[in-house]
C-alpha cells in the first residue's frame, strides 16, 4: 500500500459541529437477509460473470477525500461499492451492493454498527469491470455471505475496504491501493480508490477493463 500525504501538506480546513459533518451516508436501501439477498447466484457450466468495483469519488477524477457543502450541508466523502453480475444464455441476475454505516460515523465516533445496502441504480466516478470465472465468483460471493464482521470502521473497515476485500481475495490480483487522510483520520477511501483504478495508474489484466461516469444497473433476475 501507498500513502498519499497530500491532505497533511495543504492544511486542514477548519470543520465545526454546527456546520460540517465528515460522515459517510448511512444506508438508504438496507439489507435484511444477505444469503436472500445473493441466492440466485450459483456456478453454472457456459454462464458468465462479472463483478465491477465501482467507485463514486467526491470529486472525480482527484484524490481529494471529500468535497465540502454549502450552507451546512454534510460532506460528500464518496462511495465504494460492487455490482454483481451472471449471464445464463442472455438471462441476466444482477445485484449492487455496498457497505455503510447504520447511524452515522464520524472522525469522532468513527465505528458503528454495519449494514450492507442495496445499491442499485448508485452513481459511480469510475469502475474496475473483472470478466472471472464462475469458481471465483462464487468465491466472493460466498466471502459476502460469511462476512461476520459487524462493525463499520471509518479507518479501518469502511465502504472501500470492504469491497476492495471481497474482490481482490487473491494476493496475486491486488493493486496497489493508496491510503489518505482526513480530518482525525486516514484508511483507504474512494477518492484515491477511483485514481488507483485509472488508465495510466493501473496495469489491467486480460480479463479487466474500466468504465467511467456510470450508474449502477437495476437489479434483475429472480429464482424460487
Amino acid at each position: 500500500n501507498t500513502y498519499d500525504q497530500e491532505y497533511p501538506t495543504i492544511g486542514v480546513p477548519v470543520l465545526t459541529l454546527a456546520d460540517y459533518t465528515f460522515a459517510p451516508q448511512t444506508a438508504t436501501n438496507p439489507i435484511s437477509d444477505r444469503n436472500e439477498y445473493l441466492k440466485c447466484f450459483s456456478n453454472i457450466s457456459g454462464a458468465t460473470y462479472k463483478v465491477t468495483l465501482a467507485v463514486d469519488q467526491p470529486v472525480p477524477n482527484t484524490r481529494k477525500k471529500f468535497k465540502l457543502g454549502g450552507g451546512g450541508q454534510a460532506c460528500d466523502v464518496g462511495h465504494t461499492f460492487l455490482i454483481l453480475e451472471q449471464n445464463v444464455n442472455g438471462v441476466k441476475t444482477t445485484r449492487s451492493i455496498g457497505w455503510y454505516p447504520s447511524v452515522s460515523a464520524t472522525p469522532f465516533k468513527p465505528t458503528v454498527v454495519g449494514v450492507l445496502n442495496n445499491d442499485q441504480g448508485h452513481g459511480y466516478s469510475v469502475a474496475l469491470v473483472n470478466n472471472i470465472s464462475g469458481t471465483d465468483f462464487m468465491d466472493i460471493i460466498n466471502a459476502i455471505k460469511s462476512d461476520n464482521n459487524s462493525l463499520y470502521d471509518l479507518n479501518t473497515y469502511n465502504c472501500t475496504n470492504w469491497a476492495y476485500s471481497k474482490v481482490f481475495m487473491h494476493p496475486m490480483d491486488n493493486i496497489d491501493a493508496t491510503y489518505g487522510c482526513w480530518p482525525l483520520g486516514y484508511g483507504m477511501n474512494p477518492g484515491d480508490l477511483g485514481q488507483d483504478i485509472r488508465p495510466g495508474h493501473i496495469n489491467l489484466y486480460t480479463y479487466q477493463s474500466i468504465t467511467t461516469n456510470g450508474n449502477a444497473p437495476s437489479n434483475e433476475g429472480s429464482c424460487p
